[in-house]
């Protein structure tokens, strides 16, 4: 069972008594306890305050998206106490995650948009997809798992844990980061759009296109380097 709230005015829920005027609370109803998938996508905002309170999720639960497209507002959602079942959690488009706690256990796929906590929790060991937007904040990755296949991080400028030797995709986009000088072998591509090196060099890959690097031999790419990169 899914449930997708698409382009909920949140202006609607503005509270006139409220101690701050330009602060929005809002809440979740209630849930049905057999839903599977929830998407909330607010509509455009602009010039206040959001905290959405996702409440009881449903036990059942498996996917849980959470946006704001192309607003210009400071959104937050409260992500205490996601459900042990959820499997794909995203919160990404202008929504920020606040108090972010232990996270589910069996969790794949994971996407971060404007963090602004100084540290995250650790990661599971089931994550195979996990996307960073860190906004210039200072920040400190946790270990990564080792069944992760994909790592994308924009505007991070920490240090970068060690790769597990299972990745398959890395993106740098807009990252200041200390690459190590042997990458996975299962590494197939890397995007390093505005990567604050103009010398990057990535021994065994091939520079395709823009910032994008491919490995050499891959399926549709030349064999070695000489084949015109």
């Amino acid at each position: 069972m899914s449930l997708r709230i698409q382009r909920w005015c949140i202006y609607e829920l503005r509270d006139a008594d409220s101690e701050f005027a330009d602060d929005i609370y809002a809440s979740l109803p209630a849930l049905p306890p057999e839903l599977q998938s929830l998407t909330v996508a607010f509509s455009y905002m602009c010039d206040t305050c959001a905290i959405l309170q996702l409440g009881a999720l449903p036990p059942s639960l498996q996917y849980l998206e959470v946006s704001i497209p192309a607003s210009s507002c400071w959104a937050v959602v409260d992500l205490q106490g996601l459900p042990e079942s959820l499997r794909v959690l995203r919160i990404r488009d202008g929504m920020s995650p606040d108090k972010l706690g232990a996270l589910p256990p069996h969790l794949q796929e994971l996407e971060l948009g404007s963090v602004r906590n100084k540290q995250l929790p650790p990661l599971p060991q089931s994550l195979r997809r996990f996307r960073l937007r860190c906004l210039g904040y200072e920040l400190s990755l946790p270990d990564l798992p080792p069944a992760l296949e994909v790592l994308s991080l924009e505007y991070y400028s920490g240090p970068l844990p060690e790769l597990p030797a299972t990745l398959k995709q890395l993106g740098l986009l807009d990252c200041t980061v200390q690459l190590p000088p042997v990458l996975p072998a299962s590494l197939r591509s890397v995007d390093s759009s505005n990567y604050d090196d103009p010398e990057l060099q990535l021994p065994g890959f091939r520079h395709v296109y823009g910032d994008f690097w491919v490995r050499i031999g891959e399926e549709g790419e030349a064999s070695s380097t000489g084949s015109g990169a």
